[in-house]
């Protein structure tokens, strides 16, 4: 058990947080589009859960303040959790072009650095992003190399060593079209002990991989194909825009077979979201689903599902009382089901002049 765990650990390290997604493992950058009709300039939020447990309600909070620039982009966020055993924090401080560049973690009153990134220029992708243990000793660190305006390399070191780095090719358009990872003599792979092979410790690298895009547009909807060529992974995105809602759509497939899809609806003109995601069998029966509306009066969650043995349909209702303040923004909601409040959301916001 002990190997294969280990297996699936070294198999994530190595094939995850390729381009910039290596700063997201730490930070999920929240998205307010629903803020308008003035310019904001601080967003306190206190988002508050009840849970009934043994005939107790148990409360946890976290509590978010977002500060803005006048044009909108972010300058520095700060987020507490809280609960009966302990309070933590986060803040994250931006530069003048809105782009994080530092993470700090702030827990029993001691703060440490986590994850620093580095800009020489306008670019939206950083030249280096160095992650800290301890928020003293470097531990990780991405250095990427670019040509034209473009990422054409990214280099991974753990403990001042290089394990694999990634090569990007791009067409006419600028899109990427090919992704090529190197694992290197002393990236990552599996080792098995002496005790195991009867003789020495041998180390097996993992193999070096790729991954090709192509892109195309059918009437208004942009649809990107992604291939893992050591695998038969393929996952397929589309988006659709129109005036009233933005679809996404994800595909994952193995072998050629339909295994997982998501549409995700986002309407532009009310609080609202529709999530389906389905689950498939090889057959292309499916074998699950669950679906969610959202808007600023209800939320409904629908689920069926093989692995629960469910025979029928399972159904939640959440009522959300929604307050608006003179800008039309949301500054509280209640969510309640079956008369009992789940959470209160509260959002204090501060508009520029």
């Amino acid at each position: 058990m002990k190997h294969i765990f280990l297996f699936i650990f070294l198999s994530i390290s190595y094939s995850t947080f390729s381009q910039e997604d290596a700063f997201s493992r730490f930070v999920t950058l929240p998205n307010y589009n629903d803020l308008k009709n003035a310019k904001v300039k601080t967003l306190n939020i206190d988002d508050i859960s009840y849970t009934k447990q043994n005939n107790k309600i148990d409360t946890s909070k976290i509590s978010t303040k977002i500060e803005f620039l006048k044009n909108g982009l972010f300058s520095k966020i700060t987020t507490s959790n809280f609960n009966k055993y302990y309070k933590n924090q986060r803040l994250i401080e931006f530069d003048k072009s809105g782009r994080p560049i530092v993470i700090f973690n702030k827990r029993n009153d001691s703060l440490s650095v986590l994850a620093k990134q580095f800009f020489s220029n306008s670019r939206k992708q950083p030249d280096c992003i160095n992650i800290y243990e301890k928020g003293k000793k470097l531990g990780e660190q991405y250095i990427n190399h670019f040509k034209n305006n473009l990422l054409v390399k990214q280099e991974y070191f753990l403990q001042d060593t290089l394990k694999h780095y990634h090569q990007y090719t791009y067409d006419n358009k600028r899109q990427v079209i090919k992704e090529k990872l190197h694992n290197t003599p002393n990236g990552f792979g599996i080792t098995w002990d002496k005790s195991i092979t009867g003789d020495k410790t041998v180390k097996n690298l993992f193999p070096n991989d790729s991954t090709l895009y192509s892109y195309k547009t059918i009437n208004d909807t942009l649809i990107t194909i992604k291939n893992k060529t050591s695998s038969s992974f393929k996952e397929i995105t589309k988006k659709y825009t129109n005036k009233d809602y933005i679809l996404d759509i994800k595909e994952e497939y193995f072998r050629d077979f339909l295994e997982r899809s998501t549409h995700t609806y986002t309407y532009n003109s009310k609080d609202s979201i529709t999530i389906l995601n389905y689950s498939y069998y090889s057959n292309k029966e499916k074998t699950s689903y669950y679906k969610i509306m959202e808007n600023s009066k209800f939320s409904i969650y629908r689920r069926k599902s093989d692995f629960f043995n469910d025979k029928e349909e399972h159904t939640e209702t959440t009522q959300i009382e929604t307050i608006l303040d003179s800008h039309k923004n949301w500054i509280k909601k209640i969510y309640s089901k079956d008369n009992f409040i789940s959470k209160i959301v509260t959002r204090e916001i501060e508009y520029y002049d």
